[in-house]
């Protein structure tokens, strides 16, 4: 079973963000039989962890994303929808065992990229290759 849920912020994002989870497990994962996603909106992610929003694998099949809670007031529904489709990529990952997180080494298919750079790393490429296009589809096809 797909388990998309969210906490936090307006009803209305919420239910986008739960809508495109569904669509991006359909378009990147569309064996995938069993998972759990949350969106977690917060407050102030930007100002305490600098980012507006992150992927986090939390056990088999279960993950978190965070999203800060102005992100839509400060950037707009594009830079969301954008945003989440980023995040996803990141599920997608680490559910093939692409991107792990292993005694505080980052893993790019088993080969330790800890000291790379932001932009430079492989799985950070691969989703800012990705996010376009994939918001683009979402704003063609569901929105």
């Amino acid at each position: 079973m797909i388990l998309v849920t969210s906490g936090g912020g307006r009803k209305l994002e919420r239910e986008l963000s739960e809508k495109i989870c569904h669509y991006m497990v359909r378009e990147l994962l569309p064996r995938i039989r069993n998972l759990t996603i949350y969106v977690d909106f917060q407050k102030d992610l930007e100002e305490t962890d600098g980012m507006m929003a992150y992927a986090m694998d939390l056990n088999d099949r279960c993950f978190e994303i965070g999203v800060d809670k102005e992100l839509i007031t400060k950037y707009g529904y594009r830079e969301f929808i954008t945003a989440l489709c980023h995040e996803m990529v990141h599920v997608k990952q680490y559910l093939r065992g692409e991107l792990k997180y292993l005694r505080g080494k980052e893993l790019w298919k088993g080969r330790d990229c800890t000291d790379m750079e932001y932009m430079e790393q492989p799985w950070e490429k691969e989703a800012y290759k990705l996010q376009e296009k994939l918001a683009l589809k979402i704003w063609n096809e569901i929105l």
